[in-house]
């Protein structure tokens, strides 16, 4: 259900809780938790138990200053992930809450330098949480045989998320290549995390649903309100799938997570297509759920304005809820489940791949 100070219920079917709101795929490290759930994922890939000394505080700060610089990222933000030396699983990484650093901060609130071509202006702002959009997303452009399921402002090509996932993706490699495991699968898992996100439709069709936008303040302040309402469906797709997720190993979700045929990167903007085919699906399935309330201007899930209380919708009991709900909940989790699917895929086939590298290379342990 969806609550915010000063107005009423909006869906009086289900319980009104009050909820946090989602970042991102929120968050990466359950997914990645319900990868390792499946043992057909495990059972195969016994270099997963495999041993790595992490390097301590004081050196991981050292690199994270060179990686700044290099990355052009905020290091700053970025945890210390064990200030003392341990020695720990290539798996306990992959579950560990470093796939989720790259929403720590490290793209957020960066200088202009870093956004030459003022993108960010389009993709959520300069500055605050949505300020990092810019790299966690890639809009294609408008594409004129399609161009009512393709629109965009601007009408061309933005979003850095391809030019993070090469980037990151190449110094992982040097990192294997010089035998420094833990940051090889620690930027390999910061790479990761983008390709992650250009799973969420979001992320690659700028509006999914055109009945989200703001038709009747095109002349006034457009740009702006567009951004907040888009952002809060995003928020609100998130945060429910993040349910679906969470609970996974407890019903029929969980084989979304099975792994068959591993995949890896070839073309990212391969990967951006697949995904903008599902977003009109899901654009149009959540509009059917939440209708217009994300359109009002005080709702703002980013900023913490508003809330929906996602466990309701995701375990309402089915027999006592509008028939619409039911029909939009049941697309959405087949959609999601989809998308997990081939998260998963890229995600170990990466993996594999790295681990191919590190095979061939001699180990330092740092």
């Amino acid at each position: 259900m969806i609550q915010w100070s000063g107005l009423p219920k909006v869906v009086p079917t289900l319980a009104l809780l009050i909820a946090t709101h989602a970042q991102a795929w929120d968050q990466h490290q359950f997914i990645n938790e319900a990868i390792m759930d499946s043992a057909s994922n495990t059972d195969s890939r016994p270099y997963l138990h495999q041993k790595i000394k992490t390097p301590g505080g004081k050196s991981e700060r050292e690199t994270l200053e060179l990686l700044s610089r290099e990355l052009k990222i905020n290091g700053a933000k970025v945890p210390v992930f064990l200030e003392n030396s341990e020695t720990v699983t290539v798996e306990a990484l992959l579950t560990s809450a470093m796939i989720d650093e790259p929403d720590f901060g490290m793209d957020q609130d960066l200088p202009s330098e870093y956004d030459a071509s003022d993108e960010r202006k389009w993709m959520g702002g300069a500055t605050g949480p949505t300020s990092q959009g810019f790299r966690h997303m890639l809009f294609p452009g408008i594409e004129w045989w399609s161009p009512i399921q393709t629109f965009q402002l601007p009408l061309h090509s933005i979003g850095q998320a391809e030019e993070r996932i090469l980037s990151l993706r190449a110094r992982s490699d040097r990192f294997f290549s010089e035998g420094n495991l833990f940051w090889g699968y620690r930027t390999l898992f910061w790479m990761l995390h983008y390709v992650q996100d250009l799973h969420q439709p979001f992320h690659v069709t700028q509006v999914p649903e055109r009945r989200m936008l703001p038709f009747k303040e095109l002349f006034s302040h457009f740009v702006a309100r567009t951004t907040q309402i888009i952002s809060n469906y995003h928020y609100a797709f998130e945060g429910l799938a993040l349910e679906f997720v969470k609970t996974a190993a407890q019903d029929d979700f969980g084989q979304c997570f099975a792994v068959n045929e591993p995949r890896t990167i070839v073309k990212v903007l391969d990967l951006v297509h697949e995904t903008r085919k599902v977003a009109p699906g899901v654009g149009k399935t959540l509009y059917a759920l939440f209708g217009n309330e994300m359109k009002d201007p005080e709702m703002d899930l980013p900023n913490d304005k508003g809330s929906i209380d996602y466990y309701s919708f995701a375990h309402a009991n089915l027999d006592e809820i509008p028939e619409i709900e039911v029909a939009s909940l049941k697309v959405l989790k087949e959609l999601t489940c989809a998308q997990m699917k081939s998260v998963s895929s890229y995600t170990l086939g990466e993996i594999d791949r790295a681990h191919g590298l590190s095979e061939n290379s001699k180990s330092t342990g740092k």
